[in-house]
């Protein structure tokens, strides 16, 4: 069976895609993944890990609140308002 992709998308015949072989992209690529993995860890490193930990913090506080108002617990935050 064929696969009907349209000229010039995905991976081409010398199996690299299009896009990274355009003047030397590939090359570049792997250049800066070398150069990324001496640098080590960077600003969006730190970043992206940071934004995980408030993530998960913000979605365990949300599902003990979710469990709590299922078992018809009256927090006293919300005394007068819930």
């Amino acid at each position: 069976m064929a696969c009907n992709r349209p000229p010039g998308s995905g991976v081409g015949s010398n199996g690299a895609s299009s896009a990274s072989t355009e003047s030397g992209g590939l090359r570049r690529l792997v250049t800066n993944e070398r150069t990324a993995a001496v640098m080590g860890p960077t600003v969006l490193w730190y970043l992206t890990r940071g934004t995980g930990v408030v993530t998960l913090i913000l979605l365990t506080v949300s599902v003990a609140l979710g469990v709590a108002n299922a078992r018809g617990l009256k927090l006293k935050m919300c005394r007068g308002s819930c």
